[in-house]
């Protein structure tokens, strides 16, 4: 799959997973030398507030920062990347479980997500899915301003 690390090996005796290295640039530390930091990146993701909770008109001063720096950093296709690749890795019944700005490498291929540690692989559709599925989706477009539809918003 295109825009995540490739599994080179794995050691199960000595519980090690190696994988490629993503040659790029880490889109938190772009966002810190354009004077979103680190540690304001990290406040903003731990006050994420849940699914349905937040809207775009009454979020955090900090997402609205976010959110701006982040166009200021990328190209107008950006978010549309994460978009796609977004959806793909859910395709693959994994949901990420940690998304966050450190976690994107921007590549001349474009753009990449690592730091899988949290995440879990489902395999069929079940309702826990479709519920991380949700989450994922949800702080995607609190972290990123992104639009990924939500099942809660069909039900509303």
């Amino acid at each position: 799959m295109e825009g995540v690390p490739k599994i080179v090996r794995i050691d199960r005796r000595h519980k090690v997973l190696y994988q490629t290295f993503l040659v790029g640039r880490d889109l938190g530390s772009l966002m810190a030398k354009a004077g979103f930091s680190v540690s304001t990146q990290h406040r903003l993701s731990s006050t994420y507030p849940g699914t349905g909770v937040w809207n775009a008109t009454s979020c955090p001063q900090n997402r609205t920062v976010a959110v701006n720096t982040l166009q200021r950093v990328t190209d107008g296709t950006f978010v549309r990347h994460m978009e796609v690749l977004i959806e793909s890795i859910h395709q693959s019944g994994v949901v990420i479980g940690d998304v966050k700005f450190g976690n994107v490498i921007i590549t001349a291929d474009g753009v990449c997500l690592c730091d899988f540690d949290h995440a879990r692989i489902f395999t069929s559709n079940t309702m826990s899915f479709a519920l991380a599925r949700e989450r994922d989706r949800d702080l995607c477009n609190y972290i990123f301003g992104s639009e990924l539809l939500l099942a809660h918003t069909f039900r509303q």
